[in-house]
């Protein structure tokens, strides 16, 4: 007997102006630059299929375990820095997955990071480039993940792989402090059990000029990452 495979599915409904391009168009879309991309830290994209005439179902890899907001606001998980450097690296080798097939998540946050048998993977990259390039879908909630030139407008702005990178900093943060940072003035706490080497991470990731702040596999070989 053929076993059956457990899935999740995600509605996504497509207003007038996102629909300048046909369903029909939508779906070969993803079909032809989603379905084939898998790794284990990422959350695999089956299949699409339409619904209505102005929605889609997707279906996806199934996960067992909460996403990643819902596990570091839990106070009974206190993190040690080994438990932390060993997110930030399943969540950078996937990361750094989408970077090489030339994606853009444009909207990581913990929310979007999602665990399976233990481990992390990156969700929802698949349409949320579509979400950035319209500003009234954006909540004020996710704008705290974008970088300092995306924070009033970003319409206009050419978004590149510092963007998830600035958002990896943010993550990173919010583990590390319990706190999202202050943007208008970013200053490290003063928290004894974070190493030095965690501070400089963060600070690497959240570099005012995108230009120089670190790509995914620069801070994968970066001093803190690469401790055991």
């Amino acid at each position: 007997m053929k076993r059956l495979k457990e899935v999740s599915l995600k509605l996504r409904f497509y207003d007038e102006e996102e629909l300048k391009d046909s369903i029909e168009q939508k779906i070969k879309y993803y079909s032809d630059n989603f379905e084939k991309l898998s790794h284990h830290n990422v959350v695999k994209l089956l299949d699409c299929f339409q619904l209505s005439e102005t929605s889609l179902i997707f279906i996806v890899e199934y996960c067992d375990g909460d996403d990643l907001y819902t596990y570091i606001v839990n106070p009974q998980n206190q993190l040690s820095e080994k438990e932390v450097r060993n997110f930030l690296k399943q969540i950078l080798y996937g990361l750094s997955f989408l970077h090489e097939k030339k994606l853009i998540h444009g909207n990581l946050k913990p929310q979007n990071i999602l665990f399976h048998e233990g481990e992390l993977k990156i969700s929802d990259y698949w349409f949320l480039k579509e979400n950035i390039l319209n500003e009234e879908r954006i909540r004020f909630e996710e704008r705290a993940y974008f970088p300092l030139e995306c924070q009033i407008s970003f319409m206009n702005q050419e978004l590149d792989y510092s963007f998830d990178m600035w958002s990896i900093g943010v993550v990173c943060y919010r583990i590390l402090f319990n706190e999202k940072p202050d943007l208008r003035e970013l200053k490290l706490p003063q928290k004894p059990l974070v190493s030095n080497e965690a501070k400089e991470f963060v600070l690497k990731c959240l570099i005012m000029e995108k230009q120089k702040r670190w790509t995914a596999k620069q801070a994968l070989a970066g001093v803190y990452l690469s401790k055991k």
